[in-house]
Parts: C-alpha cells; sequence; structure tokens
C-alpha cells in the first residue's frame, strides 16, 4: 500500500502560516486514517503539528508518469490547478496547502472539509424530503456556481463532493478538481456534470430513487432560471438528455470502488 512520502522530499507550500516542519509531521504521522486504497493511489486523513486535520493524497510514479510531468502536468498538479481556479471564483472546495515531490511518489496536503460524502449519503438514505430538497438545491447552487465562471467539472461524481453544514441548509465542497477545466458551452458541460452524478452510484450498485433523481434535475432548471411553470417539463427533458450520456458512458463500475464509511453522526429518520 502507498503511504505518505517520509524521505528526499521537495516540498512547495501554498500556505503562508503552515511550515515545511508542519507538513513533514502530516506525513509522518504515525496512525493516518487509509479513505481510499487505489493501489497506485491512496488518499489519507492525517494532521499537521497543530492537530488540525488535513487530507494527504499521494500517487506512485512510473516510467509513464516520469515522461508526462516531463511534458505537461501530473494528474496531481493538475488537480492543484482545478483547486486553486476554484479559489479563485470563490467556489467551495478543499485548499491546496502544499505540494510534495519524493523519489517513487509525489503528494499534495489539502485542507479537511467536514462531512459525509454525497455518495456516503446517497447510499445509507438518511434524509427527510424536506433535507432531500435542500440537498438539491445546494447541488443546483453549486452546478451553476461552476457553469457561470465558465467552467465544468467532467469528474463532478458524489465521491468527490463532501456534503457540509446543515443538512436544512448544506453546502457543496469540491474536494477533487483534476477535472476541473474551461468550458466553451453550458449545456454540454451540464449534461456531463449531470450525468457523473449518477454514474458512480450505478456503478457502486447504489439505485437512486426516481423522485430524487427529478427532484434534483427539478432544483438545477429553476436555478438555471426556468420558470416554475416550465420547470417539471425541462427536468423531463433534461433527465433524457443525462440518461443518454449515462448510456455512452458505457460501464459504469469504477476502477477503484470508493469507500463508504458507515456515519455515527446520522440514523434513517423514522
Amino acid at each position: 500500500m502507498l503511504r505518505p512520502p517520509t524521505d528526499n522530499l521537495s516540498i512547495k507550500l501554498f500556505d503562508p502560516v503552515i511550515d515545511e516542519s508542519s507538513i513533514h509531521r502530516a506525513l509522518s504521522h504515525p496512525n493516518p486514517h487509509l479513505l481510499k486504497d487505489g493501489g497506485s493511489r491512496t488518499v489519507w486523513k492525517s494532521a499537521l503539528s497543530d492537530n488540525s486535520p488535513v487530507i494527504i493524497k499521494c500517487r506512485a510514479k512510473s516510467s509513464l508518469s516520469f515522461l508526462r510531468m516531463s511534458i505537461s502536468r501530473s494528474p496531481l498538479q493538475n488537480e492543484l490547478r482545478g483547486l486553486r481556479a476554484l479559489a479563485s471564483l470563490n467556489i467551495l472546495a478543499s485548499k491546496p496547502i502544499a505540494y510534495i515531490r519524493a523519489a517513487d511518489s509525489e503528494a499534495i496536503v489539502l485542507s479537511y472539509i467536514s462531512g459525509p460524502t454525497l455518495l456516503e449519503l446517497i447510499s445509507w438514505h438518511p434524509l427527510t424530503i424536506t433535507q432531500e430538497k435542500a440537498l438539491c438545491r445546494a447541488l443546483a447552487t453549486q452546478i451553476r456556481a461552476v457553469l457561470r465562471a465558465s467552467h465544468f467539472n467532467r469528474d463532478n461524481k458524489p465521491s468527490n463532493l463532501i456534503v457540509t453544514g446543515d443538512f436544512t441548509n448544506p453546502s457543496i465542497a469540491i474536494i477533487d478538481a483534476a477535472g476541473i477545466q474551461s468550458s466553451f458551452g453550458h449545456t454540454f458541460a451540464l449534461r456531463l456534470m449531470l450525468a457523473s452524478l449518477y454514474i458512480e452510484p450505478y456503478g457502486c450498485k447504489n439505485t437512486i430513487r426516481n423522485a430524487l433523481c427529478m427532484r434534483m434535475l427539478h432544483a438545477v432548471v429553476l436555478e438555471l432560471g426556468a420558470s416554475s411553470q416550465d420547470a417539471r417539463r425541462d427536468a423531463r427533458n433534461l433527465w433524457r438528455i443525462v440518461q443518454n450520456q449515462i448510456e455512452y458512458h458505457g460501464d459504469p463500475v469504477p476502477r477503484h470502488l470508493p469507500m463508504i464509511i458507515p456515519s455515527p453522526e446520522i440514523s434513517r429518520p423514522d
């Protein structure tokens, strides 16, 4: 299993308040918590010197990645680029703290955002109708913010989104921004972002209720300017477009299944 690198490091800091010794403390933490194991890619929760929680994403270097990094950005460097773009656009996302290079791996240290992933919420089915509506509005607000900034997220899957705050008025935070790109057309970008929300749950065998699908699309079309009179029709039309995109995608099963952590904080309401 790939652990955070600790030897012969080159560290680039992005937060002026945090120094290298604190980064070394996070990387060498005796008991980091594994969040995702993708073989050559792992994600850990650790802590800085002041015990502030952070996320560490690690990626092993291969001969192909050495070649790629010599001519373009690595996937983790792409993620840093995406997160810094989101910060400049005032879109809620993890904040980059440091980029680390080692002999056989690279890593990024990111701020920790509290809350379950959207995939976990879908898996638990814990929300009331009122909370579901609030969640759909939050998703619609986030999608509109990204699109209006002339960007889109081609990897807008639920395991990359954190639901933070009170579930009656939540916010959506992006925790993986490798897929953030400039957008030259809202229709194509919207179709990809919405399809990403559904493909991963299907691949993880988490069926999304039709009512929740339509509730989310209804919130999106309202957020993008549809009248309440036309919203139902527009949502149905959008669902057909999204279904076509899902079918075009092919096999929805992820190469590495995301970890779904049972929540001690939420139980399904009676």
